[in-house]
This record gives C-alpha cells, sequence and structure tokens, in this order.
C-alpha cells in the first residue's frame, strides 16, 4: 500500500510538473509571438474611444498576471479631465486632472488573442487616485469613454463585469448639491453587467471616509464610523438594509457637525466624554414610502456643564 501511494503522489507531482512546464511555456510563446501586436493594438483602438488625454509611462502584456485572463497592463498612468465643464466653478483648485494610477489592467479572456476580437470584461487599478467634479450646471470631467465613428465593435469593445481598485483614493465635488467626498480603501471590488440597461451590482471591500461634507456642514470631523448592509433597486423602488455604528466618538466632534440652528440651541453648553450610537435603516424606499430608522445612542464617562 505504502508504494503504490509513493508510486501516485510520484504520478501527480510529475503531472503537475509538465503541466506547469508547458503552461509556462505556452505563455512565453503567446507572449514572443502576439505580444506586441496586442500591444499596439489596443493603443491604437483605445486612443479611438477617448475623448481626453491620457497620458503612459509604458505598456506591457501579459498572460499570467492576471490568468486565466490575459492582460495589458498600464503603467504610470495620468488620466487628463474629460472636456465640457466649467472649471472655473471650483475656484483655485486644480481640476485639470481625473486619474493617476501606478498600474491600470485591461483584462480578456485569453482565447480572444487568436479569434482577434479583443472583449475587455474586468479593470483593475493599483495605487491610484481620482479626482471627480461636476459644475454647477451638472457637467462632470469623467465622461471620457465616446463611440468612435466608424469602428468595428465587434473586433475590440468594452463590456465590463468587474471592477477592482487596490491602494485607491478618490475626491469628489459635487457644486450642484454642495457636496464634497474624500475617501479611501486599500481594496474595493464592484461586479456587474454594466452595459446592460438594468443590473445588479455587487461590491466588497471598506472604504474609509476623510471628509464628507454636505451644505457646507463637515459630517466626519475626525470621527469613525462602521457601515454594513445592502442597497437592492429594483422597478423604481430601493430596498435598504443598513447599520450606522459609532464606538467612542468624541461629544464635542459630533456636536460640531449639527446644522447651525440647532448648534445655537447648545451653544451655551460644554461638555466632554464619549458618545456612541448604534443606526439601523431598513425597508422599502420609492417615492410614495420611507424606511423605518431606529437609533440607540448614550454617553459614557460623561460630563456636561
Amino acid at each position: 500500500v505504502v508504494g503504490s501511494m509513493k508510486k501516485y503522489l510520484f504520478r501527480f507531482f510529475l503531472g503537475l510538473f509538465i503541466a506547469i512546464v508547458l503552461l509556462a511555456g505556452t505563455g512565453w510563446i503567446i507572449t514572443a509571438i502576439y505580444g506586441d501586436d496586442i500591444k499596439n493594438y489596443f493603443v491604437s483602438k483605445l486612443n479611438n474611444y477617448l475623448s481626453t488625454e491620457i497620458k503612459v509611462g509604458s505598456v506591457e502584456f501579459s498572460v499570467f498576471e492576471k490568468f486565466p485572463d490575459a492582460c495589458i497592463n498600464f503603467k504610470d498612468v495620468v488620466a487628463m479631465s474629460a472636456p465640457g465643464y466649467d472649471k472655473d466653478a471650483f475656484g483655485k483648485t486644480n481640476t485639470d486632472t481625473l486619474l493617476v494610477a501606478k498600474d491600470l489592467y485591461l483584462q480578456f479572456n485569453i482565447f480572444n488573442i487568436f479569434s482577434e476580437s479583443y472583449n475587455i470584461e474586468a479593470i483593475h487599478i493599483d495605487k491610484g487616485r481620482a479626482w471627480i467634479y461636476i459644475d454647477p450646471k451638472g457637467n462632470d470631467n469623467y465622461h471620457f469613454w465616446k463611440e468612435p465613428e466608424n469602428s468595428d465593435t465587434t473586433a475590440f469593445k468594452l463590456d465590463l463585469q468587474d471592477v477592482k481598485l487596490t491602494d485607491f483614493a478618490i475626491q469628489f465635488y459635487n457644486k450642484p448639491q454642495e457636496f464634497v467626498f474624500h475617501g479611501y480603501t486599500s481594496k474595493f471590488g464592484i461586479e456587474g453587467k454594466f452595459n446592460e440597461d438594468k443590473y445588479d451590482l455587487e461590491t466588497s471591500g471598506g472604504i474609509g471616509i476623510r471628509k464628507l461634507i454636505i451644505d457646507k456642514v463637515n459630517y466626519v470631523n475626525d470621527m469613525k464610523f462602521k457601515v454594513s448592509g445592502s442597497y437592492v433597486n429594483k422597478n423604481e423602488e430601493s430596498l435598504l438594509d443598513i447599520a450606522v455604528d459609532g464606538d467612542e466618538l468624541d461629544i464635542q466632534s459630533f456636536l460640531s457637525v449639527l446644522p447651525e440652528q440647532y448648534k445655537k440651541r447648545i451653544s451655551e453648553f460644554s461638555s466632554q466624554g464619549s458618545f456612541f450610537f448604534e443606526t439601523k435603516i431598513k425597508g422599502n424606499v420609492s417615492y410614495n414610502t420611507s424606511p423605518n430608522i431606529s437609533a440607540e445612542f448614550g454617553i459614557s464617562n460623561g460630563t456636561i456643564k
């Protein structure tokens, strides 16, 4: 029995070794034969689809880095803001840049290489930052993708189903709503059939909020919250099941985000200590319905004068 087991393990590892060698050899051959042509093809096609300038340090092709997908890796990417929005609406803020990234991967099925019909199904942006602006008239700087004239969409198309962000920061400015958001994620993913008119989205990962300003009120102010739950939109109705938890929040920081009309009522009070709360938002949201909102909160080690 021991001898048979040894023979089985030997054959298994030998077969595994041969498979790895064949796979590595095939990948090397594909890269050597098709690599330069694929890189040049992607660069020429993408230029037809872009309405803004994108600067790239280098372009690489790989069948291993995103296996089982093949990928084109654009390194040291700088994408300028798309035209058509009012830059002056944001004062002295430099709004020329939309995105910078150390690596941007466009992923596609490896068999696309042999059919010469490329379908980009996934994008991964690593070590990047984005600046998104919406001017007072609702025009934005991020609509950089256009449908070119007389283009063969069967040979090259964007059919996104998976977007992944790693070590990524975003700054968002919405002038009409006076909304400012600064956030960061070490890993965040979005899955869905984005090209369809109606689709479900699945997200995974965490987002750290550094700044959240609505109508000139800062709703973060060095406070940390944990947000979890789900959001489903279907048939013009949304279903929420969200929990927001805050633990050991500074009372003064919490009170500082209150609207001015409420701050005035407590302006003569001073306080210290920790504030904690748990809020649950659950139910349907539509034109005629609102979700149920429940909250539990309290103060620990606190004083009020």
